[in-house]
């Protein structure tokens, strides 16, 4: 190219195929043409530009260059990746593709590539219908901003591969219909910023890539590998995160990561490490198993801990010197797995109030080194396993009030100091807690809690062994377990040390009675107890407690815990009542609570127990009574849709198909405001949504809304709205085997019945009664009707008749041939003239036209052996076709022929506008051609065939759409034979089941398609199959099924008021023509679209609101006619009636007109007739004779004047004008209506 190329149909380019051209070249695929790639590969070379407007169907081998190229592919049309193929090469700069329109992955199942030497714009929509579309995209300075809207539909995946991608706040990645992404979305070795809302339902993988996110987000599930993960915002990952080899997470102090309670987060392969202040909330499960958290640098994370934090091995948490952060436990941080040592390195502030755990090796605190003069505090838990070691070594601890060190294992204690105000428990229940080194009980508030069993240590009695100094202050806090009780001068070694210094303060021991108790005994390296007093003989009641569920008896076992000290058997002597139930022994050792019906929370009671010798004691027994567990389910949100038309607000019952399976009461919730396409959303009170589609849209727009059953459940569903141009409602529907062909402005259809064994007969139907016409001997057809008359033939015998005129009064008139043996009137204009096709003397089929008094006329088609005509609009511009014996067919409009081969014109339009179809790629194509000469190809739905029959003044087409007619030969369903004549028009008895039952009738508004059945009450039980004609109120005549038969049907618009068409009085003088202005009378968008013929003058339409009336010369007297007003989707009728006075051309008098038009809105004309140059005054008064307006006062000369009032301050109503001057007063009445 070295220029530019446009292709208005179709361009295929394939295998081995080269396109080339310089920076000033374009190549244009227009909307409507389209591009085919569909065997072999091609290539582009040098810097042309290829502005892809239409379809771009690519279903075979890649696009690659054969040098290194700048091309620029502008795609604002659809552009369809039908396979697993490769746009671009690898490593050489291919060009740049601007995509505004839709480029889709539409078939196969595995990977489609736009490869890194594209440069990618999406400022449209690129979707992912089937398998994978990878972006290979690869200059490591350029970011490939993502702008437009990413689909991906389920079970897909979009590759980001290589490259900077960024998805800035414009963009969207969504799921079909806007939903969430049920589609896997990677990156790799490739740069992804995301500024824009993204909800995912599966995994997101990352791999050798930098993630950053600039928006609060929620993902189920993160995988990174080798991935920097940059948050500038919140991250919550609600199902699972992956954080494995090499994958640095950072971020500022105000980004935060959250793995909730429910989620996980796994470590299991390689190292990873943090940089930053973000803080890193750890709500679930962490799996640590593999690899160490080191940094890259300085930073202060911090992790908050309040779930289970699993360290599954050998692991390193931090690093030695350079401060890492804060690690907050308030949960459960568990060294579960590895024999050797876990580190919390130096580098680490630990802070725990809640449980540390090693259960298997050894833990080391490597704490302090990045802070000598800290002193870290715990007041949570230490708990060491049997087998397990805590080595605290450095820094600076203190085991605060609340803290706690328990367990079996060993408390390792190395360099800097360690503080104990808290309390030391070994074992877990019963064992010996080993400590190495020098261990401290530093203040009265020290406890070491000693649980007895028996006098075993280890077995059945807790000891602690510290292998340095034990420096004593504080509590010796001791238990009795498991109903143990001592002997008299029993003893127990409690502690073992190195060396004791100091004492304990006091003893924490059970109540044994005033004669019991247990005394300490120190030596330089042990502390014993020995307990003294009498023999214990009187039983020990144990406290109890239990739960039950909601109104239900729970039985207690109460002598279960309770102590015989003297060996007696033990028995319940007695209980009380509680205050919210009942109690009963129900056994020696049972006693059986009740409780109240409908209580709900804690109850109490007590009970006394008794030995042998009658000693006896009491305890308590608390009961919680669970509150009524009610499972709610959530409710059920179903999808809901509606429609409606053009800005008509529409009241959605959302709620009608919802439910609760609880049987709850459901409510909106919430809902999306504005909706996809920017409609408005409001909630009714009555709940229900009303929406209200944007000014002047039409097609499908959606939103989302929320229910809640009012107990925390709730759900969400899609309203889908189709917002349609208008609505039709079947107003007329003719007899079984009746064929719709015309309609006239007043609604009168007209066509032709087939019945078996019959010929076809015409009939017009009008208000529900249908007229079938008697002419001829084998039958008459009908093709056109205006103002009531009808065209088409009267039958001679099967293969000949002649053009007639038919009116609804019965009269036939002939119209003739052209010389030949047949003839057929196809249209009728408004002004009676007729077109059609006959036979001349040489037998050839041409077009005629007649005369507004008969007559026919031959059209001349130079060129052309035969033609027809099928259309005449009011200024006789005939529309038809054109051929020659043996070639194709050609669209005829105007007397100029159409270059479009198989083409036809069936309809014109005032305007000079003509529908039909023509061929293209052996499928037949509805379109129109404009006045100006642009040929419109009009969409066909997918489908192979589409023809359009008629188009009216608003620029509305209708027609059929559906797949190729039975004997579809190169043409329409009324293709053509030989002669020239219409098969359908040709064969009197050709069935009327010619008509294909899988077409549907369709109208174009605005060149979009509509399938009429769509555009119906869907219970109206029809099925339309063919739209054959459209009038200027946009009545549409055709043919369907309707209780198993072939009918004539008659469509109106809907919900529209009509226009207003009153009876107008004019008044005019003899040979004056006048013009009335009808406008007044209604807004804008009524026109005028037909007048009748008056009386005596003629009437012509001059405007949309215009008539122009001329008076037969020199004859006064009155005339009438009627006009009619269309709005577009119904119409009006009124009449006008004019009188015509005598008026010389100097008036002999003063003369007063009547105003036109009248009524009138906002304004009129007066006229006035004087005979002399004179002062006048014209005036208006209200009908209590009250001035309201001042019209004119001055001087006029002799002669006709027509003066203008301007109404619009004034009220409906009627008013007087009156005329004044020095020959007298004259007055008038007129109506203004608003």
């Amino acid at each position: 190219l070295n220029a530019a190329l446009t292709v208005t149909q179709s361009m295929t380019w394939n295998t081995n195929a080269l396109v080339t051209g310089p920076q000033t070249s374009v190549l244009t695929i227009p909307e409507g043409s389209q591009l085919l790639m569909n065997a072999g590969s091609r290539s582009v070379g040098g810097a042309f530009t290829l502005n892809l407007e239409g379809t771009t169907l690519w279903s075979a081998g890649n696009i690659g260059q054969n040098q290194a190229t700048a091309v620029v592919i502008n795609n604002s049309g659809v552009f369809e990746m039908a396979g697993d193929l490769t746009l671009g090469t690898f490593n050489a700069f291919w060009g740049t593709f601007n995509n505004t329109g839709i480029f889709r992955k539409s078939a196969g199942a595995g990977n489609g590539l736009i490869e890194s030497s594209i440069r990618l714009v999406n400022s449209g929509t690129l979707e992912v219908a089937s398998g994978t579309l990878q972006l290979r995209m690869g200059n490591p300075t350029e970011t490939t901003l993502h702008g437009g809207t990413i689909v991906l539909a389920d079970t897909t995946t979009l590759a980001f591969i290589g490259g900077n991608h960024r998805l800035p706040e414009s963009g969207v990645i969504s799921g079909p219909e806007g939903g969430p992404v049920r589609a896997r979305i990677t990156l790799s070795n490739a740069s992804l910023t995301l500024d824009a809302p993204l909800e995912l339902v599966n995994p997101f993988t990352t791999e050798n890539a930098v993630l950053t996110l600039n928006r609060d987000y929620s993902f189920p599930d993160l995988i990174l590998n080798n991935t920097t993960l940059t948050l500038n915002a919140a991250l919550t990952v609600t199902q699972s995160m992956t954080w494995n080899t090499n994958a640095l997470v950072t971020g500022p102090q105000t980004s935060v990561l959250t793995i909730p309670e429910g989620s996980q987060l796994l470590m299991n392969a390689g190292s990873r490490s943090v940089g930053g202040a973000f803080t890193l909330n750890l709500e679930g499960t962490t799996l640590w198993s593999a690899g160490n958290i080191g940094q890259n640098q300085a930073t202060a994370v911090v992790i908050n801990n309040s779930g289970v934090f699993e360290m599954a091995g050998d692991l390193t948490l931090g690093t030695f010197n350079a401060f890492w952060g804060t690690f907050n436990n308030t949960g459960i941080f568990r060294k579960s797995a590895g024999a050797g040592n876990g580190l919390i390195e130096s580098s680490i502030r630990l802070v725990n109030s809640g449980t540390l755990e090693v259960a298997s090796g050894t833990l080391q605190l490597r704490m302090g080194n990045f802070n000598a003069t800290e002193t870290l505090e715990y007041t949570g838990t230490f708990l060491i396993g049997g087998e397990s070691t805590l080595a605290i070594i450095g820094g600076n601890h203190r085991l605060a009030e609340s803290g706690n060190i328990t367990g079996s294992g060993t408390l390792a204690l190395s360099g800097g100091t360690f503080r104990n105000d808290g309390s030391i428990s070994p074992g877990l229940p019963t064992g010996i807690l080993n400590v190495a080194g020098n261990l401290p009980f530093s203040s009265e508030s020290a406890r070491l809690e000693i649980g007895l069993g028996g006098d075993q240590p280890g077995t059945d009695q807790d000891q602690l062994v510290v292998s340095g100094t034990a420096n004593l202050d504080g509590t010796l806090s001791l238990q009795l377990l498991d109903g143990f009780l001592p002997q008299p001068e029993q003893e127990f070694l409690v502690l073992r040390a190195g060396d004791i210094s100091g004492v304990f303060t006091g003893i924490s021991q059970p109540d044994l009675g005033s004669d019991r108790s247990f005394v300490a005994i120190y030596s330089d390296s042990t502390v014993s107890v020995r307990f003294s007093g009498a023999q214990f003989t009187r039983p020990i009641a144990v406290d109890d407690s239990t739960s039950t569920p909601f109104n239900t008896a729970v039985t207690i076992n109460v002598l279960a815990n309770d102590i015989s000290t003297n060996g007696d058997p033990l028995t319940i002597v007695a209980v009380t009542q509680p205050q919210n139930g009942t109690t009963e022994i129900s056994g020696d050792s049972l006693i059986t609570y009740t409780p109240a019906s409908g209580f709900s929370g804690t109850d109490h009671f007590t009970y006394v127990i008794s030995n042998s010798l009658e000693e006896a004691d009491t305890a308590r027994v608390t009961v919680t009574v669970l509150e009524e567990v009610i499972i709610n389910n959530p409710p059920v949100a179903v999808n809901d849709t509606a429609s409606t038309v053009l800005n008509l607000p529409v009241l959605v019952n959302v709620l009608a198909n919802d439910s609760d399976p609880d049987g709850d009461p459901v409510s909106v919730l919430g809902f999306e405001n504005p909706s996809n396409e920017g409609g408005s959303v409001v909630l009714t009170p009555d709940d229900r949504l009303q929406y209200t589609p944007p000014d002047g849209f039409t097609g499908t727009d959606r939103f989302r809304y929320s229910i809640t059953d009012g107990r925390g459940g709730v759900d969400t569903a899609l309203v889908v709205i189709e917002v349609f141009p208008v609505r039709f409602e079947v107003v007329l529907a003719g007899s079984p085997g009746t064929r719709a062909l015309a309609v006239d402005e007043d609604g009168t259809v007209a066509g032709n019945r087939i019945a078996a064994g019959s010929p076809v007969q015409g009939f017009y139907m009008n208000s529900g009664t249908e007229v079938f016409l008697n002419a001829g001997p084998s039958g008459s057809q009908v093709y056109g009707i205006s103002a009531g008359v009808m065209t088409g033939i009267v039958m001679v015998n099967d293969t000949s008749g002649t053009a007639h005129l038919f009116s609804s009064d019965g009269a036939t008139t002939e119209l003739g041939t052209l010389g030949g043996t047949f003839s057929l009137g196809y249209a009728i204009n408004a002004t009676g003239q007729v077109t059609g096709v006959s036979t001349d003397s040489a037998g050839r089929s041409r077009a005629f036209i007649t005369g507004e008094n008969g007559g026919m006329t031959n059209l001349s088609t130079p060129g052309f052996q035969f033609s027809t005509g099928y259309a005449v609009n009011r200024d006789g511009v005939v529309a038809g076709m054109v051929s020659n014996p043996g070639g194709v067919q050609r669209a005829w409009i105007s007397g100029q022929v159409k270059a479009e081969p198989n083409s036809r014109a069936y309809s014109i339009n005032t305007a000079g506008d003509a529908a039909g179809s023509l061929e293209s790629q052996g499928e037949i194509r509805a379109a129109y051609w404009t006045a100006g000469g642009e040929t419109v190809v009009l969409p066909s739905g997918n489908q192979p065939f589409a023809e359009a029959y008629s188009i009216n003044d608003a620029g509305w087409v209708t027609g059929a759409a559906g797949p190729n007619p039975p004997g579809f030969n190169s043409g329409s369903s009324i293709s053509a034979v030989p002669g020239g004549l219409p098969r359908s028009m040709a064969a009197p008895n050709e069935s009327i089941a010619t008509i294909p039952e899988q077409h549907r009738a369709v109208v174009w508004i605005s060149d979009t398609l509509f399938d009429l059945n769509d555009l119906i009450d869907p219970t109206s039980g029809w099925t339309l199959l063919e739209a054959a004609a459209i009038n200027s109120s946009g009545q549409i005549a055709g043919t369907g099924i309707h209780q198993g038969a072939l009918r004539a049907f008659l469509l109106s618009p809907v919900d529209e008021e009509p226009p207003l068409a009153l009876d107008v009085f004019e008044v005019t003088s003899a040979g004056t023509e006048l013009i009335i202005e009808l406008g007044s009378l209604n807004g804008p968008g009524v026109r005028v679209v037909q007048v009748s013929r008056p009386e005596h003058g003629s009437a012509s339409i001059e405007g949309e609101t215009t008539i122009r009336y001329t008076p037969i010369a020199g004859q006064p007297g009155s005339d009438r006619f009627r006009y009619t007003l269309s709005n577009g989707r119904s119409v009006s009728h009124g009449h006008i009636t004019v009188t015509i006075e005598s008026a010389p051309e100097l008036p002999e008098r003063m003369m007063l007109g009547q105003n036109y038009p009248n009524p009138f809105n906002p304004g009129t004309v007066i006229p006035v007739y004087l005979p002399a140059t004179t002062e006048v005054r014209l005036e208006v008064f209200d009908l209590l004779g009250r001035f309201v307006l001042d019209v004119f006062n001055g001087t006029l000369d002799a002669g006709e004047h027509h003066l203008t009032v301007d109404a619009a301050r004034l009220s409906s109503g009627t008013y007087i004008y009156r005329l004044s001057s020095s020959a007298g007063i004259q007055t008038r009445k007129m109506t203004l209506l608003k």
